[in-house]
């Protein structure tokens, strides 16, 4: 089996939730930008619509330059919660703390065909950002899919 390519995997489309929020703040038209990636707000109606990954990152990343919003990403994190997240959010939801969570995100890998890849130092990192409030939670668990 070869190794997955970033074009290969997908998304919900609820990671892109409130971003119709902070095109309205930003004065932007939210339409136009989702055609170039081949999305529409029809596809982001429903949470559990598949995405590419790569046409996730690249209208972030395109929202970020093209509005002038450097930190695009992370205000559009700061609006979100575990609830883009479908099941695994609510595993992680009904957990006492980080290790319980990743130990349970660990042994229910399957939920909704994730392909997990957990990386042990980016989570120490991360984690300790996020329980320490400098990460926003969205972001958080956005990055440990990746």
């Amino acid at each position: 089996m070869g190794k997955k390519r970033q074009e290969d995997f997908y998304t919900r489309a609820s990671a892109l939730a409130s971003i119709d929020v902070m095109a309205s703040e930003l004065g932007q038209d939210l339409a136009p930008m989702l055609k170039r990636f081949g999305l529409s707000t029809a596809m982001l109606a429903d949470p559990d619509t598949p995405i590419s990954y790569q046409a996730w990152c690249d209208l972030l990343e395109t929202c970020a330059a093209d509005w002038k919003c450097p930190d695009f990403g992370l205000q559009l994190g700061a609006l979100q919660n575990l609830n883009i997240l479908g099941l695994v959010g609510l595993v992680v939801r009904l957990t006492d703390t980080v290790g319980e969570a990743l130990r349970e995100l660990e042994g229910n890998h399957a939920l909704e065909g994730f392909d997990w890849h957990l990386d042990p130092v980016w989570l120490a990192v991360a984690g300790l950002l996020n329980l320490l409030g400098f990460l926003p939670a969205g972001l958080f668990w956005t990055r440990l899919l990746r």
